[in-house]
């Protein structure tokens, strides 16, 4: 069994040393890589048996290397994102690569299942687009898309203008409503129950918009169905909901 994985190692380490012939530092570091964290050989092996292409092969270790221009430890969590996401194929693989707005999209992830979905989804619409074109089209639709994608300086607002955003995002009307003087001010619970929550870290480690949306907007269909006071206001807030899917659990506490 040894023998064996000898034998492969130094399969891939030859491999990865003739594509990056030339570029003496790259190998240099991937060198280094390899000897101070032993997952890291696995991870190469996989994604050499994944990609076929040589050239392939040799632009995903270029990739690896200039993601982010960061160093070692940086370079083995994308490396290991890239596997996951390499399950499904070589073809996701490229795509990562060679494509610019998919490589954005997936260097912005922290679960490469949240990309690997997308490609599934990809498949399942049968599609006559390419997979760049669709995921554009889910962009402009408001489909599950990095919420940096849609807010670049999501990051460095309040945990109150997180939440705020992915309301408005996800039902501009009802968002309206619970920010109407006119309508707090005839319950003073209710208002006091949104300042709490939404004032709370509601989205997490979470990346994606739509899983943002379903997270955010869970918390405040119950914090309304838990405050409303009666039917008047009830028939209030449905009134004003234009997203069907954020009625969720509205009126049901």
């Amino acid at each position: 069994m040894g023998c064996k994985n000898s034998t492969k190692n130094e399969k891939v380490t030859i491999r990865l040393i003739s594509a990056l012939a030339g570029k003496p530092k790259v190998i240099f570091q991937y060198s280094l890589e390899m000897m101070f964290d032993e997952k890291f050989l696995a991870s190469i092996e996989k994604i050499a048996a994944k990609i076929d292409s040589d050239e392939l092969f040799e632009r995903c270790l270029i990739y690896l290397r200039n993601v982010e221009r960061t160093g070692l430890a940086d370079l083995s969590k994308t490396l290991s994102k890239l596997d996951e996401a390499g399950k499904v194929g070589e073809e996701l693989v490229e795509e990562i690569i060679v494509n610019p707005k998919i490589r954005r999209l997936f260097n912005s992830m922290d679960d490469p299942e949240e990309l690997v979905d997308l490609w599934h989804n990809y498949y399942k619409t049968k599609p006559t687009q390419s997979f760049s074109e669709y995921v554009s089209l889910q962009l402009k639709i408001g489909e599950n898309v990095a919420i940096l994608t849609k807010f670049p300086d999501f990051l460095s607002w309040s945990t109150l203008q997180k939440n705020l955003a992915i309301i408005k995002d996800a039902d501009s009307s009802l968002f309206n409503l619970i920010n109407n003087s006119n309508f707090l001010s005839k319950n003073k619970e209710l208002q006091e129950a949104l300042n709490t929550h939404l004032n709370m870290d509601l989205i997490g480690s979470t990346k994606m918009l739509q899983n943002a949306r379903a997270k955010v907007m869970k918390k405040l269909n119950q914090v309304l169905g838990e405050n409303l006071n009666n039917v008047d206001e009830l028939l209030e807030v449905l009134q004003n909901v234009k997203n069907p899917a954020s009625y969720g659990s509205i009126g049901l506490f």
